[in-house]
């Protein structure tokens, strides 16, 4: 990093260590039935799975409007891996799931993009700057 001072910096490169991505994830779709009467019971079973349950390989937010209130996110796994990760928190809730699909790493961003995705380099290119050693 080149700089001008102690509140200015110039990033002149980067190097990353990436790793492989999954073979498959699975996106879904879950159903929260919040009702007035048990609505902070399954907000407090949604923060306890979160914070001491939920594991590394799932990745979700939640969505509420008057209507609905839902779960949406990827598990980095199959389908029944899924419902095996999520069944502690929908068992607590009543959630259900609603829909899946099992895809692989740029069918995930795909399915999560709201446009379509350039991938002109495949995702498993390495490019190197010929520059450096």
């Amino acid at each position: 990093m080149l700089g001008a001072g102690s509140n200015f910096g110039v990033v002149t490169s980067f190097e990353l260590h990436t790793f492989a991505p999954p073979a498959n994830l699975t996106w879904f779709v879950a159903n929260l039935p919040l009702k007035k009467e048990t609505a902070a019971a399954a907000l407090e079973a949604l923060e306890d799975y979160s914070l001491n349950t939920m594991p590394a390989e799932l990745n979700m937010r939640i969505m509420g409007t008057q209507r609905m209130t839902q779960l949406e996110g990827i598990y980095y796994g199959d389908k029944t891996g899924l419902q095996n990760a999520l069944a502690p928190l929908l068992n607590k809730t009543g959630g259900n799931i609603l829909a899946t699909g099992t895809t692989d790493w740029p069918g995930s961003l795909q399915h999560f993009a709201t446009m379509s995705l350039n991938q002109t380099h495949p995702h498993n290119e390495v490019r190197r700057d010929s520059s450096r050693p």
